[in-house]
């Protein structure tokens, strides 16, 4: 097998392990994130008079998880396995 094919799969070992550590990470944070930020909608919803159903409060907090550190990692860990794929 010549250097560059086992260089390759080397290479995309490594960044394999690294998406999947980064991608079970964000998943963990956003269900923290979730819960915390859901509670806290309600209870500003709440505070202000606000009648918003349950599924305007999840498509809130789904919002702001989607611009999360957490969700930006996760995405460029995987453009890395993509990257990586590429060769």
């Amino acid at each position: 097998m010549p250097d560059s094919l086992v260089n390759f799969f080397k290479n995309l070992l490594v960044v394999q392990k690294q998406t999947t550590k980064d991608i079970l990470s964000a998943a963990q944070a956003e269900r923290t994130m979730y819960d915390a930020t859901l509670q806290r909608e309600k209870e500003m919803a709440k505070a202000d008079g606000l009648d918003y159903s349950d599924e305007e409060l999840e498509g809130i907090v789904m919002k702001q998880i989607e611009n999360s550190p957490a969700r930006q990692r996760r995405d460029s860990a995987i453009e890395r396995l993509e990257e990586a794929l590429d060769g």
